[in-house]
């Protein structure tokens, strides 16, 4: 077995530190106002207040390259609350399905491009992936079908008040009753 395989599926020793740690180092990164060595330091020791054993304290290697995957991670969370701010500045607060329907359209990429890489890479995904997986797919679906059910109440509501609109003119301009019901029948679809 070759070095890249052997520690390409090893959980690294920052994924396997307690949460209160993990979230401590994270924290300590995302604010930046320290050097790599210092962070380092702080988290030994706190590995060393935890009473975990010596091999848990992490290197400046792993840090390194933690510190590197954690700042892509931020990256791609800032870019899409930017593009969900610059979606909400240029569609207002009307289309709310469009941002919606975006938003699950990302989501439905980014579970075909970890299938597609695991299968570039000829490694099938393991279980508990697979399962959360699915489990994505399907709340991307439910929330789908949630925003196309949304659209047609919104719609539903748009049709009955312009007809209703539509029906109040035609009165005040002279029309008969059973006139206006019949153009307010028209714009809703509905026979008269």
């Amino acid at each position: 077995m070759t070095e890249t395989a052997h520690t390409k599926n090893r959980i690294s020793k920052i994924d396997q530190l307690p949460d209160d740690i993990k979230t401590q180092l994270n924290i300590l990164l995302r604010e930046g106002k320290m050097p790599q060595t210092a962070i380092r330091e702080q988290i030994n020791a706190l590995i060393d207040e935890f009473d975990l054993p010596e091999d848990q304290k992490i290197s400046r290697n792993g840090l390194s390259r933690y510190s590197q995957s954690f700042h892509k991670g931020m990256a791609r969370y800032q870019q899409a609350q930017q593009l969900t701010q610059q979606w909400v500045k240029q569609f207002g607060e009307t289309p709310q399905t469009d941002i919606a329907r975006s938003l699950i359209e990302i989501g439905k990429s980014q579970i075909f491009d970890i299938q597609m890489k695991a299968l570039e890479e000829n490694e099938p995904l393991d279980p508990k992936t697979l399962s959360v997986l699915s489990l994505a797919i399907k709340r991307l679906q439910e929330a789908q079908s949630g925003s196309v059910k949304l659209e047609k109440e919104i719609r539903k509501q748009a049709m009955e008040e312009a007809a209703s609109t539509a029906e109040k003119t035609a009165k005040t301009l002279g029309l008969t009753k059973e006139g206006a019901t019949t153009i307010r029948n028209q714009i809703l679809g509905l026979s008269s």
